[in-house]
């Protein structure tokens, strides 16, 4: 039994090795889709994140500081898997940000460096390893964009480097998309292809459904069916929708 744990434990420690090794050969890529794209709903955005980082929305039975989620919680995103560089988690909500670093242990809750952006109403942090960030409630002070932070208290690992993280607000994303429609009565298209106009827009399972994708701006996808202000087009192999304030015609008659 003994030798059987062991074997599982040096596979399990070999595949993260492999995949780090991988991961940091000049042009090497990671097939797998992080869930930090398809996984996180309208109100929580993620940028410059690695295809091996994910993200996982979580509950307060999901935080692991009873401090943090006696002082309340808004909003909170488990980052989990492999955390290559620094990446840009943002909230469509005001409060402060806190992180309960999952790289110590005990784990240890600290408020980290964030930028509120009052015009779009993003509260945003720079993420560098696995842990929990929390949006809090609180009144968060206007920062501008570029910001230096103070480096985050808290003894570091030993390997990791204590030099400040550089905090930018993303680009602006598109608003919040119109209600859900009916898609039994959708009209039909023939030859029809649009492009996205947004700078990254959500590929949707429904109008206005469960996003599974998030689709750069310029893309050109094939759109089969209308309902509303809604088109079902095809990405990646599979039919979903797109709100049609963010895409225009690009071939064809769409008629």
């Amino acid at each position: 039994m003994n030798r059987i744990r062991q074997l599982s434990q040096f596979r399990f420690t070999a595949g993260w090795l492999l995949l780090a090794l991988v991961t940091l050969l000049p042009g090497a890529t990671v097939s797998a889709n992080s869930t930090c794209e398809t996984h996180l709903p309208d109100d929580i955005w993620a940028a410059d994140y690695h295809s091996g980082t994910q993200c996982t929305v979580v509950g307060a039975g999901g935080i692991a500081s009873p401090e943090v989620v006696a002082a309340g919680v808004i909003r909170a995103v488990d980052v989990w898997g492999f955390v290559a560089h620094p990446f840009k988690l943002c909230f469509r909500q005001r409060g402060i940000i806190k992180f309960v670093d999952a790289t110590t242990s005990p784990r240890v809750a600290t408020t980290i460096p964030y930028i509120y952006d009052s015009h779009n109403v993003l509260t945003c942090a720079a993420v560098d390893r696995q842990g929990t960030v929390v949006l809090a409630p609180g009144d968060p002070p206007e920062s501008p964009a570029g910001a230096q932070p103070a480096a985050r208290p808290g003894p570091p690992p030993v390997t990791r480097s204590t030099a400040p993280v550089r905090v930018s607000v993303p680009r602006v994303a598109p608003p919040a998309p119109p209600a859900p429609v009916d898609i039994a009565d959708a009209r039909t298209l023939t030859n029809c292809e649009m492009v996205i106009v947004a700078d990254m827009l959500r590929f949707r399972r429904t109008p206005g459904g469960v996003a599974l994708y998030m689709i750069p701006y310029g893309t050109t996808v094939e759109v089969s069916r209308q309902a509303g202000n809604w088109f079902e087009a095809l990405y990646r192999g599979r039919l979903g929708w797109v709100s049609g304030e963010w895409v225009g015609v690009d071939d064809g008659e769409c008629g």
